[in-house]
């Protein structure tokens, strides 16, 4: 599972540095890559044979960046892109992949505030057997300011729903999970 993950990535990287010979004109534009890290922060309500509970667990998670965006035309503020992470929950060092599309506004040319929709597995998660990956729907958003002309810095969050998962030890869990990242961006 986590070879398909690194060749989607690989193969993401390839295409980047195959079209990186086009210049960026505008700020926010073209191929990035970076490193984000920060708190991720699971709700759990469960279900059991002694009756319902619910609980909360923070756990520190770091990944690397690799993405690609572009305004929609000519010099318009709006940018549209896709980025993918590959990283790790960092106290269990479950493997986390995400993939996600980005609509941005630019404002000035010192910062861009976005949104995100996506997809996130990550894996160790509570299932069936007790472990795996889970994937869930990301949704979110940030905002990114240019430190230089290349280099930036961003706050992220990400909520991901991923429903309800059967346990035979816990019964029934209902997961949830809030991301906050920092991460700091280098555009090529």
């Amino acid at each position: 599972m986590y070879k398909s993950y690194a060749a989607t990535l690989t193969l993401a990287c390839a295409a980047i540095a195959f079209t990186s010979g086009v210049a960026n004109a505008e700020p926010f534009s073209g191929e990035y890559g970076g490193v984000q890290a920060g708190v991720v922060i699971f709700d759990e309500d469960r279900i059991t044979i002694a009756g319902p509970s619910s609980g909360s667990s923070t756990e520190p998670t770091a990944s690397l960046i690799l993405g690609y965006r572009t305004p929609i035309s000519g010099n318009s503020p709006i940018v549209v892109g896709i980025e993918g992470d590959l990283g790790a929950v960092t106290d269990s060092i479950d493997a986390r992949f995400a993939v996600s599309g980005i609509a941005g506004y630019r404002i000035g040319e010192s910062a861009l505030a976005y949104g995100r929709v996506g997809y996130t597995s990550i894996s160790g998660l509570p299932d069936t057997n007790g472990t795996g990956a889970q994937q869930a729907l990301t949704l979110g958003g940030g905002i990114e300011f240019a430190l230089s002309d290349r280099l930036n810095l961003r706050a992220d969050y990400r909520h991901e729903d991923f429903g309800t998962l059967v346990n035979f030890t816990d019964n029934v869990i209902d997961l949830k999970a809030h991301e906050i990242t920092a991460g700091l961006i280098y555009e090529f």
